[in-house]
């Protein structure tokens, strides 16, 4: 049996609280445990007024003192990348506490990083959430008209 260290504890911990607050405001998730070596991957999906939908995923990173929320908003048609990246200069000027960038595959991709402890990660993480789905919905007006009809983005992660 391998002994958890002190951060590993605290990631356990961020992990079960943050899904304990989830499950009480009857939200549906999805967990994978220890995503890429780095974070356990809980995702979510929602509905906003203009992006439907909005898949998000949270990971709360193995150092136990850092979450991020992040969501895939739209792929963008090839040769419309450097256009769309005007248009993503712009919304990380506009939404402060919100990163923009374009993935390799040509996916928008926002990204919300939450410093916080395994006592105060539920709450916080939580609030990072409801921006995000708020800013996703916004600023998918902003990049729809470079977007791949012919590719969706289907899952946050």
């Amino acid at each position: 049996v391998k002994k958890q260290t002190h951060k590993e504890r605290d990631m356990v911990q961020s992990t079960k609280k943050f899904l304990e607050l989830l499950r009480r405001k009857k939200l549906k998730v999805t967990l994978t445990e220890n995503y890429a070596g780095k974070a356990d991957a809980i995702t979510l999906g929602f509905n906003g007024k203009h992006l439907q939908p909005i898949n998000i995923a949270i990971f709360m990173y193995t150092n136990g003192f850092e979450a991020s929320v992040q969501c895939g908003i739209e792929k963008i048609q090839e040769g419309k990348t450097v256009e769309c990246l005007k248009v993503l200069n712009e919304l990380n000027r506009r939404y402060k506490w919100a990163r923009f960038s374009l993935d390799p595959t040509r996916v928008v991709i926002c990204e919300i990083d939450v410093p916080a402890t395994s006592e105060t990660v539920p709450e916080i993480t939580f609030q990072m959430l409801a921006s995000m789905i708020r800013t996703a919905d916004e600023a998918y007006v902003s990049v729809q008209p470079f977007e791949d009809a012919s590719n969706t983005v289907t899952d946050g992660i």
